[in-house]
């Protein structure tokens, strides 16, 4: 039996009417007297006997009627530990993670959360209440097109429909599932995999003045995928990033894989999809690698300015603009391990076309529409043939831009790609300001991965892509 509400059933009933909640067939009954009325075939109601209210027994679908009205109860709905896929464009948003006095994206999810029923007051004030934790906090006008979320809640087979008629329309829930009660989505993410979409005129070579008609020469996709692949493996990436040493052993990090798709056309503009996986970055790095490799294929930089940026000296390195950056996918693959057995794996296939039909009409559509208004990506590629990616003493970056999609190394790891403690010390290290404003603050769970040799490649020749005409639209990467 479910415990009986604290609410009597007129106040049940004036309250889902006036949230226009979904009644029984034949719509709420008035209340005359304190009664509700019935037909001679039902059972006396509860206020027409003596003693509290005796509430009917749940339904197959855990609604619990009372005075003629659907009424949630957490008698069969307990709370239980759980995990949002959810995807949103951070267009006018000031990030995921909350901040008192502007829009986030936690903010709105919160609101809806409470708004529907599936967590009380307190934890809507406090989210610590209910243990909830983020994979990655993507920061100002970052997007993400499969963010991850765990918190304590109440267990709803309408969660995510519920959800989405409070959510705006830009963010989205594709998906809710049960896990361990001890399940932490930020340390037990094995690894991230962001995007970064850039239209090619990036490359245009130093005697050319980019223009949106640029398009590929064959074979260079070829060539920036030669060059990604001397990031693959466990290197130092201290120039890669703000503010951190050479001889800090959360400089070095594992990089799964980095990977260039072949060009395609939107809306007269063609683009590229550079997407990278490992187990956690730091503040900037996935920009400058990427801003690295358009600098050697377009012929700004040598080749083997990769290979030196792994050293000691500092280097000066180019940042791509955070616009093309998005958190594409996070993977449990420790988890699944683990428990994959007893549980659900935290796999995402099955919603990988709504995800991808939500990526293009939110995500895709927003980054080209302020490429086109702004020139952002077009203003930068300018400033290429004028940088000197030379070795430069105590180089002191500004941390002043939208990206911070860097995360903290495992905890408990020595050395390699997950080396250092938590937030408060990597290994004993104090932690830098850097640090302080990381976006991920997950390990991994992999340990086979930490020693990974280094996968690294020769660098390609140092040819020009060309402008070429383009007729017709080819179609977006998955």
């Amino acid at each position: 039996k479910i415990k009986p509400t604290s609410m009597d059933v007129e106040s049940l009933a004036k309250r889902a009417r006036a949230d226009n909640e979904e009644v029984l067939p034949g719509g709420p009954q008035p209340i005359v007297g304190g009664e509700v009325p019935k037909e001679e075939s039902q059972e006396p109601s509860a206020a027409a006997t003596d003693g509290p209210a005796a509430p009917a027994e749940a339904t197959a679908d855990h609604v619990v009627e009372a005075g003629g009205v659907h009424t949630l109860t957490d008698a069969k709905h307990r709370h239980r530990k759980l995990i949002l896929l959810m995807g949103y464009s951070g267009t006018g948003y000031q990030g995921m993670q909350r901040n008192p006095g502007v829009r986030t994206i936690e903010e709105d999810l919160f609101k809806a959360l409470f708004a529907a029923g599936f967590i009380n007051e307190e934890a809507l004030n406090s989210p610590q209440k209910v243990d909830f934790q983020r994979t990655a906090r993507t920061d100002k006008g970052v997007h993400a097109s499969r963010q991850v979320v765990s918190l304590k809640m109440m267990n709803h087979p309408d969660v995510v429909a519920r959800l989405n008629t409070l959510l705006p329309e830009q963010v989205r829930v594709f998906a809710v599932m049960r896990v361990t009660r001890s399940f932490n989505c930020k340390l037990q993410c094995s690894s991230r995999t962001y995007e970064y979409l850039c239209p090619t005129y990036a490359f245009s070579p130093p005697e050319l003045e980019p223009v949106r008609t640029f398009r590929l020469a064959t074979g260079t996709v070829e060539r920036i995928n030669a060059t990604l692949a001397q990031y693959k493996g466990t290197h130092n990436f201290h120039n890669f990033t703000s503010r951190r040493a050479f001889k800090d052993p959360s400089s070095n990090r594992f990089i799964m894989s980095f990977q260039c798709g072949e060009p395609f056309v939107r809306d007269g503009i063609e683009v590229v999809s550079f997407r990278v996986r490992g187990q956690s970055f730091m503040l900037h790095q996935i920009r400058k690698m990427i801003g690295l490799v358009i600098a050697i294929v377009a012929g700004h930089c040598s080749p083997d300015t990769i290979a030196r940026a792994f050293q000691e000296p500092k280097i000066d390195i180019p940042r791509a603009p955070g616009l093309g950056l998005l958190l594409d996918s996070v993977h449990f693959d420790g988890y699944n391990r683990r428990y994959g057995g007893d549980h659900d794996k935290l796999e995402w296939g099955q919603w990988d076309s709504e995800v991808a039909a939500f990526r293009e009409q939110y995500i895709y559509s927003a980054m080209l529409k302020t490429e086109r208004d702004e020139n952002v990506i077009l203003d930068w590629t300018k400033t290429l043939r004028i940088h000197t990616y030379d070795e430069k003493r105590d180089l002191v970056e500004s941390d002043d831009d939208d990206e911070k999609e860097e995360d903290a190394p495992s905890r408990g790891r020595g050395g390699g790609a997950g080396g250092g403690g938590g937030r408060g010390g990597r290994g004993g290290a104090r932690a830098s300001a850097a640090e302080e404003e990381k976006e991920d603050d997950a390990g991994d769970d992999a340990e086979a991965q930490d020693k990974a040799p280094a996968a690294a490649a020769d660098a390609p020749a140092n040819a020009n892509s060309v402008v070429a005409p383009a007729t017709s639209d080819a179609p977006a990467p998955a």
